[in-house]
């Protein structure tokens, strides 16, 4: 029945492109619709909790209601994440949705089995560029997902790191014009090191940053 559901979607899609007129945005449009069921492998995957008294949340954010508290070794299969991971304190991750007590909740990443620093991520995006404002941006994005990626600042807050010596063997920010559009098989993880507090203070901090290891050029 769910293959039916998707063939019939698909066919629904693609009787909607034949009467589109705008072109590539609304082939793009239609694309990430499909997409909706597939946006994470992760999802229906499990995870466990790795800290003690963390607290889960009813939306993935530190300012909403703290629905109860999870105990280290508990486990919850995974039923949603974010599109986006969210810097907290100096931890970097995607909140998680689960299911405790009959009851959908949020908990950060950082605190369960599929936390960031012990469980790089591989992901095929496009490279979309540089910029400076208020540190160095380089950016990539997967459309199919509806996520976007920055790893500029640990490229410019350590010049011998990974990404770094990575960076240097495309030349990305040199060869700009070239690399731009191309897609990329990237593995990242999050690092603790010195970086810009951001959001226009200038002032150095010490927190978690996207670092990438490997980067290889796919198209």
């Amino acid at each position: 029945m769910k293959n039916f559901n998707k063939m019939l979607l698909l066919l629904s899609l693609i009787i909607l492109i034949s009467s589109c007129n705008s072109g590539e945005a609304e082939t793009q449009q239609i694309e990430e619709q499909i997409q909706i069921e597939e946006q994470q492998q992760v999802i229906g995957s499990s995870l466990n909790i790795i800290g003690d008294n963390v607290n889960v949340r009813e939306q993935p954010s530190t300012s909403a209601k703290a629905m109860t508290k999870l105990q280290k070794g508990e486990a919850f299969d995974i039923l949603d994440i974010t599109d986006n991971y969210e810097t907290i304190g100096i931890e970097t991750d995607y909140w998680y949705r689960i299911e405790k007590n009959g009851k959908s909740v949020w908990v950060f990443g950082a605190f369960t089995s599929q936390n960031l620093n012990d469980n790089p991520q591989t992901v095929q995006a496009v490279y979309k560029g540089t910029e400076q404002g208020d540190y160095f941006h380089m950016t990539f994005s997967n459309a199919e997902k509806r996520i976007g990626y920055d790893f500029g600042e640990a490229f410019w807050s350590n010049s011998e790191n990974a990404a770094a010596n990575t960076f240097k063997q495309y030349g990305l920010e040199e060869n700009e014009d070239k690399y731009e559009g191309k897609t990329f098989d990237i593995t990242f993880k999050v690092v603790l090191q010195e970086t810009y507090k951001g959001g226009g203070f200038m002032e150095g901090v010490i927190r978690e940053v996207p670092v990438i290891t490997n980067l290889e050029l796919i198209k």
